[in-house]
Formats: structure tokens, sequence, C-alpha cells
């Protein structure tokens, strides 16, 4: 994933829709950059599963490809969360993906990408349900630099 997002930072693409993204809030806020990149977020991805048995990762290009030529673009937790990271520091922001497992023994389930603005680490988890599903409970939790 971290291969993805790096290599998405020397594309044109990815750069130049970070900077259309953000140019109304210019280099002066942080906080508004990453807020406007989490709202690109959720009004132009949607979330599809990925096929049973099967993990799939689509890179910032090709999903903003699609945007570009339909309107929307569809993925899972962790295109979301590879976009979210090639989009903030295409513009300078540090990011990080954010783990979750919800069950004890299993693997993690869920990931989703923080951004570091001068108000602290934003969250662009818009996968997530909303509201979280009565007794679900995040039972590991863990943080990898971009």
């Amino acid at each position: 994933m971290r291969g993805l997002v790096h290599a998405s930072l020397a594309q044109p693409l990815p750069v130049e829709t970070a900077g259309v993204i953000i140019g109304p809030y210019g280099v002066e806020c942080s906080g508004l950059r990453a807020l406007a990149i989490r709202e690109f977020l959720g009004e132009y991805v949607s979330f599809v599963p990925d096929p049973v048995g099967h993990e799939l990762l689509r890179s910032p290009g090709y999903l903003l490809e699609r945007i570009r030529d339909v309107g929307y673009a569809s993925g899972d937790c962790d295109d979301v969360a590879i976009l979210g990271a090639s989009l903030g520091m295409a513009v300078g922001l540090p990011a990080r993906f954010v783990l979750l497992g919800f069950a004890r023994d299993l693997p993690f389930t869920h990931i989703y990408t923080e951004l570091w603005t001068s108000e602290g680490w934003a969250e662009l988890d818009t996968t997530a349900p909303d509201p979280v599903p009565p007794g679900v409970y995040v039972w590991k939790s863990e943080r990898i630099p971009v």
C-alpha cells in the first residue's frame, strides 16, 4: 500500500487533483486541507467490498481516472486509505494508516488514513458505517507511517 502511495506522488493526476481539492484553502490551514480531502473521498468514492477470497488494491491514479471519466469510483477501505494518503501527501501533509481488528485472534479487517495537521491527526475514514453498529468493539489497532 505504501508503494502505491509513494508511486502516485510522481504521477501528474494525483498531484494535480490534490491541488484542485485544496485550492480554496491554500497552504494556510492544514486542518481545512485535510477536511477538503475527506469530503472529496466521501463524495466521489463509494464503498464496494472486494470479491470474496480476493484482496484488490486500486491505485490512486486508477481511482482518479474513474472519477474523471464517470464521476465516481468504487473501492473498499484500503483503496480509500491509499487514495487519501496520496492526496494528503501530495499537498505536504504527513500520513499514516490506521489498522483495526474487531476480533482478538483474527487479522486486521479495516484500514483508514490519518493526515497530520496543525490541529493534530485528522481521520479520513469515509468507509466506516455511521453510526457504528451496537456491539462492534475494536480489539486491536496499529498505526503505520506512510
